[in-house]
C-alpha cells in the first residue's frame, strides 16, 4: 500500500454481536466499496473501531511512481482484477469463532 497522510476516525457502536463479545482487538487494511483507490486502516479496541485512510492501493498509482527497489515485493500482492486490494484484518481474543467471524465478514463484502 502506498503511503498517505490524514485520515478520519470513528467512534460508533455498531451493537452488541455475541459473536465478537470475547473480541479484544482488531487491525488491518480493507479495501471498501466505491473507494478503490483508497486503502484504509483498520484499528479496533474494545469498542471503539477506527478507520482511517491510509494510503493508496499500488494498483491505482501509475508504474513509474513504483519505488523500483519494492517492485518484487508490491507485486507479490497483486491477485486478479483488484490487484494488491484486499481485506486482511487480525483479530486477536480468546476462544473466538473464526468460521462464524468470517462468516459475517463475508456477509459483508459487495457483490
Amino acid at each position: 500500500v502506498a503511503p498517505a497522510s490524514g485520515g478520519e476516525g470513528g467512534d460508533g457502536d455498531g451493537g452488541n454481536m455475541a459473536l465478537f463479545d470475547p473480541l479484544l482487538r482488531s487491525k488491518g487494511f480493507v479495501w471498501l466499496a466505491g473507494e478503490d483507490g483508497v486503502a484504509y486502516f483498520w484499528s479496533q479496541a474494545g469498542k471503539r473501531l477506527d478507520l482511517k485512510e491510509m494510503g493508496r492501493w499500488w494498483d491505482s498509482v501509475p508504474r513509474e511512481q513504483w519505488p523500483q527497489a519494492h517492485l518484487a515485493s508490491i507485486l507479490e500482492d497483486f491477485e486478479g482484477k483488484g490487484g494488491d486490494r484486499r481485506q486482511e484484518i487480525v483479530f486477536i481474543g480468546a476462544n473466538l469463532d473464526e468460521g462464524a467471524i468470517c462468516e459475517a465478514l463475508d456477509g459483508c463484502l459487495a457483490g
